[in-house]
């Protein structure tokens, strides 16, 4: 059984696109989307969570290795919704055990930017 410890700081911008609001992680590229806020980020959460079970199981530490980083228009997108209103801090937690991975930390804190 090995041991995984990892800790990581991501960017969620949250905007509308098809009358839906879209969250997107952009260091991963990933994105959920829902009638509100916090159902798309529960939806990205998920998925976040996803790509970490599947990196711990496969032995990965660079979760990014599995995903590219969102284009600079969505990060430019973010910092122009952090201009506007403070940021959101959340942790998202992934722990227990993945067979056949002992998970002893494994969390990533998020800053959450909505844009108007």
């Amino acid at each position: 059984m090995m041991d995984f410890t990892f800790t990581s700081q991501l960017h969620y911008l949250v905007h509308q696109a098809d009358g839906e609001q879209v969250a997107h992680c952009l260091d991963l590229d990933l994105v959920g989307s829902g009638p509100t806020v916090e159902q798309a980020v529960d939806q990205l959460n998920d998925l976040v969570r996803t790509i970490v079970v599947f990196c711990i199981v496969q032995g990965k530490h660079d979760v990014s290795a599995h995903c590219g980083r969102a284009p600079q228009k969505y990060w430019d997108m973010f910092q122009h919704a952090l201009n506007d209103k403070e940021p959101i801090f959340r942790t998202l937690d992934v722990g227990g055990n993945v067979a056949p991975v002992n998970v002893m930390e494994c969390h990533f804190t998020y800053v959450l930017a909505i844009a108007a």
